[in-house]
């Protein structure tokens, strides 16, 4: 119907472990409404209007829903682990029943996670005699809260041994609860740590304990104090004790720095693996002195239920042929998925298999360019791939400037001027690279609008769709209208998101079941020319049915990478940098040195040895001159490494 739509549980029936149903409901109407008054009683507006609140809604409550499953599947798995939803909500649930403060079993749990992995081993778990005394036997308790045996103690085995109920729960977990009322842990991890730390420097220093010592301290324990106040801290007082000191710099210094990720620390980036394995402008081309700020590829480990399912598909020994356009439960699965997250209306005949996203773009470029000078309409600036798969169909490429005076946004009327009789596609990138603009909806129906008046093709590269950044977020121009959906191929891939740019595995939605016969005809994969291994569709179906955590721990890192670098670019000599909206590159603006963007990489790389990427036109076209691009998709050991060795370059002389 173009005049009825679903809210609430008749739209999304989510599951009560999510306990988002009535929020979503409301949040519906809400939106709903200011949808409605926007079409001002105009019927077509109306009905452009739901189609638009129910693309604006999907992304939101399918997250929910993801949640709801991944929860439930844990409760009717016996053996399985608490999801991390539930072990979040769980432990503030705890915390209250046990008159703790909030957020004291985490703290607890990384006082003991000394390496930051993310689990507590036996060496580790004894320094639980500081809390509870050397008279509890902590061999016994450890084994009593490692449930499964593993050797380690994860945050749902904590939680778990913390629940039980007190007629059951051992002496010894008793202890451990009354330790944590009683000596409120998340000032005894910070403030004991310190005072343990003062007393050893004051004893090497022969009891008469030195600011700067002091300063030292703060800064190991996070709390970054400048030298005034470090030395207001440490002179105002007539006390200067190891416990006077530690009180007075806790409370002054306010929580402690948020712990970073463990699957994303600085040990999970391995130089001497990354040295030997990855290429395209990275660390293996690089000198081992260099450090790589260049291509856009993860510097961490694929998720682990990816390399998984490949070692368990692997098991039998078999490799043998798949078929032409894909194997046949991969399409289904990317169907769904790119159907509930992103709300592309696709079945699996609509979707390809592709040897990389790259190679999807060529296939539907060479599609739709039906002849040698053919024009097609890019962004400028965007990347390179979008001129470059024109050019090897034969075509020209014609460009509309995105501007940073409309807030990095384009003016229609300028797509339009560049329409002639030979223009057939009008190419995106969303999120778009270099710039990180995640397109409004409102800016994605304008194209559209152009689309349908010209008779025009729409390629939209969906490559960076799932690295979008609160509180923006990604609409796919094929989920606006059928009509959108009618005249939309869709490009989009696993490099970016789940780290599996050696896979060579893209995904190229076709507008119907016939253009995808078509696109293989094109291909020549019928012929055994062309065709993508089946292991890459092995942990391509693994990345979207298992590793939807890992993903979202992941955005959630680069987020804290973004906002650093960032932060510390627009303090550098004459850089200007905004925040982008998705991917995880920086187009930072250096101008003001007055030096072409490649030959300021040059001396960057010979002279302070950090290798980033140049904005010049050979790789976004001409609105690029005058940038860098960055890539912060690695630890922050790293970034800060190399953000240091950029600053000392862009230094004035």
């Amino acid at each position: 119907c173009d005049n009825a739509v679903l809210i609430g549980d008749a739209a999304h029936p989510m599951l009560p472990f999510t306990s988002q149903g009535v929020s979503a409901a409301l949040e519906d109407a809400v939106i709903l409404a200011d949808r409605i008054h926007r079409a001002r009683g105009d019927v077509s507006a109306l009905a452009e209007q739901l189609r638009a609140f129910s693309v604006l809604r999907r992304p939101s409550v399918q997250r929910y829903m993801d949640r709801g499953q991944r929860i439930l599947s844990s409760f009717l798995d016996p053996d399985a682990a608490f999801a991390t939803p539930y072990v979040a909500g769980a432990v503030s649930e705890l915390e209250e029943s046990l008159s703790l403060s909030k957020g004291s079993l985490r703290a607890l749990f990384r006082m003991l996670d000394h390496d930051g992995d993310g689990c507590i081993d036996r060496q580790e778990f004894r320094s639980m005699s500081s809390l509870l005394g050397e008279e509890v036997d902590l061999v016994r308790l450890f084994d009593e809260i490692d449930r499964d045996g593993s050797g380690t103690i994860e945050v749902d085995e904590l939680v778990l041994a913390l629940a039980t109920p007190e007629v059951r729960a051992s002496p010894a977990v008793r202890k451990v609860r009354l330790a944590l009322s009683l000596h409120q842990l998340e000032t005894f991890t910070r403030e004991t740590r310190l005072r343990r730390m003062l007393e050893l420097l004051s004893r090497e220093a022969g009891g008469a304990l030195q600011e700067a010592d002091f300063s030292a301290a703060l800064a190991s324990e996070g709390i970054i104090a400048s030298r005034e106040e470090a030395a207001t801290l440490f002179g105002d007082e007539e006390d200067r004790s190891p416990e006077a000191l530690a009180g007075r710099a806790d409370r002054a210094g306010g929580p402690a720095k948020p712990e970073p990720d463990p699957l994303f620390a600085e040990t999970r980036v391995d130089r001497s693996v990354l040295g030997a394995r990855a290429y395209n402008f990275r660390w293996a081309v690089q000198p081992p002195d260099v450090i790589p700020l260049t291509t856009a590829d993860l510097d961490f480990p694929v998720c682990e239920a990816i390399t998984a399912a490949l070692r368990e598909y692997l098991e039998p020994g078999y490799l043998s042929y798949g078929p032409a356009e894909g194997l046949p439960w991969f399409r289904e699965t990317a169907a769904h998925h790119l159907s509930a997250r992103f709300g592309i209306p696709t079945t699996a005949g609509q979707v390809m298999a592709t040897n990389s996203a790259a190679s999807g773009l060529y296939l539907a470029v060479k599609l739709v360019m039906d002849g040698p000078g053919c024009e097609a309409i890019i962004p400028d600036p965007v990347d390179f791939l979008l001129e470059r798969s024109v050019v090897a169909a034969g075509g020209r490429v014609r460009r509309f400037p995105v501007q940073e005076s409309r807030g990095w946004s384009f003016d229609p009327a300028d797509i339009e001027a560049l329409i002639s009789p030979r223009t057939r596609l009008l190419s995106i990138c969303n999120p778009h690279n270099p710039l990180g603009r995640v397109w409004r909806y409102e800016e994605l129906e304008a194209m559209v609008g152009i689309a349908l008046r010209h008779d025009l093709w729409i390629l939209s590269d969906e490559v960076w769709s799932d690295i979008v950044y609160e509180p923006s977020r990604m609409t796919s121009i094929a989920a606006l209208s059928p009509e959108a959906a009618a005249r939309t191929l869709t490009v989009t891939g696993f490099s970016k998101n789940y780290g599996l740019a050696g896979l060579r595995l893209g995904i190229l939605v076709a507008a119907d079941e016939e253009q995808l016969k078509a696109l293989v005809a094109l291909s020549h994969a019928n012929d055994t020319a062309y065709g993508v291994s089946t292991l890459s569709q092995v942990a391509g179906a693994a990345a979207y049915r298992s590793a939807g955590r890992w993903l979202e721990r992941l955005v959630s890192h680069l987020q804290r990478q973004r906002d650093y670098a960032v932060d510390r670019l627009n303090g550098m000599h004459g850089v200007r940098c905004h925040a982008p909206e998705g991917t995880y590159v920086l187009f930072p603006d250096v101008s003001a040195h007055g030096l072409p963007a490649e030959t300021l990489v040059e001396r960057l790389q010979r002279d302070h040895r950090v290798a980033l990427v140049p904005g010049s036109p050979r790789f976004f076209g001409p609105g690029a001159e005058g940038h860098l691009r960055i890539s912060f998709a690695t630890s922050r050991a790293v970034l800060a490494e190399g953000l240091d060795r950029l600053e000392a370059g862009l230094e004035p002389i």
